[in-house]
């Protein structure tokens, strides 16, 4: 059965299924949130109520009525619709009326039970088109999709146990291809060699433009497959401009903070205040960055500089158009989650951009661009993910702006993605790639966990 519910900005009468009671919605005359009542808070009546009878105001003294009143009701003082619940409930039988005379003294019938009216209408046919929910949709089938994101780690596992030559291997083989020997040759005789830019076995060549196209197909697959998961929950618009705004102002963001980092190393500055103390967040970033890409730091050293600067910055970045999505009046905790990965697929394929033009053009093989487009932008999504989880349900420090919610908004919705990715980029720069290859699944197992904890407790709550 349907509930009646009025917006108390614009007035306008609503139709909602008994299923959303409780929850949450949007009026689509004024956009307003409008609270939708428990069936214990609300009295359905499924008889529309006259529309073009006006009620006398003296009722006892006005002897004529019209034929609009057709079930009896509407001279019941006590079944007023302000206290029709507390008076009669569904089935209940109302006092039978007095004859009375009505124009030219034709008596009037006796009111009808409340069931009795019902049945003789007939079933009324419910729509719900004209609501929208702002709560995430109720759980289904497509919920299992979530589990294929989980294949895009099927090429990071390939290239760990059925590697290709490294470059190293390959500018060996070239040189003795050209009867050289590599200890002997020198800077310019090896430039020589590769006069085109291009070792033996790259995929690309120096100055080729297809790893964007290489993009463009993630773009359409993730965005996709996003799509098909949210349904109701996140509209294409937020995934979309998400990723976008993460992929191109996230990435400026970044390069920003980590070319102000890299050009303060050995510049001091002294003294107090605001500018002292960002000055010194930026010098510990830039420490952190010198840490984690010296080859020479040890286990511990490379941790430290992944999680507090690369992992930070990276993580933070992914964040920001998470905090708008979740202060907004249509969030949802699924929708805070794919709002997420979609900041991190746009920053992962941003990235993925950046390294192939940069370091994998002329020198890769094709394995790593798989890698790089699938393996790693599915990472990003998902610690960007787990982090938006985490700040729906407990958004304290995203409104705040002092710096002690700066903290708290690192220490609790940051850091444990912070450790993941730091973990699994140290692993990496010491040729651990099997556990680096646990800690993506285990990303993956703690993003499963929030998911599905939080689904069951709306499978719950329904």
């Amino acid at each position: 059965m349907p509930i009646r519910i009025t917006c108390s900005d614009c007035g306008k009468t609503l139709k909602v299924p008994e299923r959303l009671a409780g929850k949450k919605g949007r009026c689509p005359g004024c956009q307003a949130v409008v609270s939708i009542p428990t069936p214990a808070e609300t009295f359905e009546r499924e008889i529309d109520p006259p529309t073009k009878r006006q009620r006398p105001q003296q009722r006892a003294t006005t002897p004529e009525s019209t034929s609009d009143d057709e079930f009896g009701f509407l001279d019941d003082p006590a079944l007023e619709e302000d206290d029709a619940e507390s008076t009669y409930s569904v089935g209940s039988t109302a006092p039978s009326l007095p004859p009375r005379t009505v124009g030219g003294g034709k008596q009037k019938q006796p009111g009808k039970t409340f069931q009795a009216a019902i049945e003789e209408r007939g079933p009324k046919r419910q729509t719900y088109k004209e609501f929208t929910s702002v709560d995430a949709e109720p759980a289904g089938r497509r919920d299992h999709l979530f589990f294929v994101f989980m294949l895009a780690l099927i090429p990071l596992a390939w290239s760990i146990f059925l590697p290709q030559e490294t470059v190293a291997d390959r500018v060996i083989q070239q040189i003795e291809e050209a009867d050289g020997d590599p200890d002997q040759l020198d800077a310019e005789e090896i430039a020589e060699l590769f006069a085109d830019d291009s070792l033996p076995g790259a995929h690309l060549s120096a100055d080729s433009w297809m790893h964007w196209s290489y993009a463009g197909v993630a773009t359409v697959v993730f965005l996709g497959l996003l799509i098909t998961i949210s349904g109701r929950s996140a509209t294409t618009y937020d995934l979309l401009v998400t990723g976008i705004v993460t992929g191109t102002a996230g990435i400026l963001m970044l390069l920003a903070i980590q070319w102000i980092a890299f050009h303060t190393f050995g510049f001091w500055l002294r003294g107090r205040g605001i500018l002292i103390l960002l000055f010194m967040i930026v010098k510990f970033i830039g420490f952190s960055y010198v840490c984690a890409l010296d080859p020479d730091t040890g286990f511990l050293s490379s941790f430290f500089g992944f999680t507090m600067g690369v992992g930070l910055c990276e993580e933070l970045c992914k964040a920001i158009p998470v905090v708008w999505y979740v202060t907004s009046p249509r969030a949802n905790w699924k929708g805070a989650m794919l709002v997420g990965m979609a900041s991190g697929i746009g920053f992962g394929i941003s990235e993925g951009i950046t390294y192939s033009s940069q370091f994998y053009n002329g020198y890769a093989g094709w394995q790593i661009y798989l890698v790089r487009f699938a393996s790693c932008v599915t990472l990003h999504a998902v610690w960007a993910g787990a982090v938006g989880l985490l700040m729906f349900n407990d958004q304290t420090y995203c409104t705040d702006i002092d710096w002690e919610a700066a903290l708290m908004f690192v220490v609790k919705y940051l850091s444990i993605a912070m450790v993941l990715h730091g973990l699994y980029d140290t692993l990496l720069k010491k040729e651990l790639e099997v556990w680096a290859l646990l800690v993506a699944v285990v990303s993956w197992v703690w993003l499963a966990m929030l998911f599905y904890r939080q689904r069951d407790h709306q499978l719950q709550t329904a």
